[in-house]
């Protein structure tokens, strides 16, 4: 059955007969029926344009969603690559905090060494010192403080 438009209800013609109906209140009936006809094929091809409009944006939101997705796949692999990569690092700075510990430390046990080594050689100085001192200051009271043998010659002359 070929579509009927609104002209085509107004412009229809029906055959009549001896007992047939009345020609006017079909024809206003006819009107009638083309306008709301009329109005429901306006009415369906503004809903079809509206159809078309809902469409065309679900598309964009589908290709939106898709950018999206697509964004968030690639932040989140950026967000595990930072994290890698600052776990990686992290453990780089610690490595290297550990070998610094171990050369600060190693250098304090050379400094260490020298030191005692020093106090040491110092010690040895001073003891080497202080013999010398007590010698030098045993040679003066030698010299100070007359012989046995002397006392004993002096006092035989002071007894004469």
């Amino acid at each position: 059955m070929a579509k009927i438009s609104p002209i085509d209800i107004i412009h229809q013609e029906f055959n009549t007969s001896f007992r047939g109906y009345s020609q006017k209140e079909v024809d206003d009936f006819l009107s009638a029926l083309a306008q709301d006809y009329g109005s429901i094929l306006e009415e369906n091809a503004k809903l079809k344009e509206q159809l078309e409009e809902a469409q065309r944006q679900l598309d964009q939101y589908r290709q939106s969603e898709d950018l999206l997705k697509n964004a968030l796949v690639t932040a989140e692999k950026a967000a595990d690559d930072l994290r890698q990569n600052a776990r990686k690092e992290a453990e780089l700075i610690v490595k290297e905090g550990e070998q610094q510990a171990r050369e600060l430390l190693e250098q304090a046990k050379q400094q260490k060494e020298e030191i005692s080594s020093q106090i040491q050689s110092l010690q040895q100085e001073r003891t080497r010192f202080e013999a010398e001192l007590r010698s030098l200051l045993e040679t003066h009271l030698k010299l100070l403080s007359p012989e046995p043998e002397e006392e004993s010659e002096a006092a035989d002359a002071g007894e004469q």
